[in-house]
């Protein structure tokens, strides 16, 4: 799914007036943004350009009593962070387009999981302004909820 929504925001003009290409997924603390992981998420001197990490979260059940033995239902949360060097302005457009995009999304496919289902992507919150922990940049996240169907048999 986080192979997917990167694609999704990859490919909006939106995102890209923003961010250009620099729309990457994070697996837990592994993939987060930084000078030798994701050099060109920096320029010459060293300062982060405007950026997005998306971040899969919780997958919760929304099984309602009576659901099929034979599926899962649930809400997968997904987080899309943005950052910048130093400007929360930059931050908030890079999550307008970011909400533009992925709120109501109908008919998205996982990339890699080809057992579940994706039904729809609403947004739910956003985060106020703080700072990433690693980088010390401003940041904020918007979270959305997939639901999602996982076929068992």
């Amino acid at each position: 799914m986080r192979e997917r929504i990167v694609q999704e925001l990859l490919a909006d003009p939106d995102v890209a007036a923003i961010v250009g290409t620099r729309v990457y997924g994070r697996s837990y603390l592994l993939g987060s943004v930084s000078q030798d992981a994701t050099p060109d998420a920096f320029d010459g001197d060293g300062d982060l350009l405007a950026t997005l990490v998306v971040v899969l979260e919780a997958r919760t059940s929304r099984d309602a009593a009576g659901g099929s033995p034979d599926a899962l239902v649930a809400t997968q949360g997904v987080a899309v962070w943005a950052l910048h060097q130093r400007d929360y302005a930059v931050v908030k457009a890079a999550l307008r387009a970011v909400r533009a995009r992925l709120h109501r999304a109908r008919g998205l496919q996982p990339v890699l999981e080809t057992e579940l289902g994706w039904s729809q992507t609403v947004w739910t919150d956003t985060t106020p302004e703080t700072l990433d922990p690693a980088l010390q940049v401003p940041a904020m996240a918007s979270r959305f909820a997939c639901t999602v169907i996982e076929r068992l048999t």
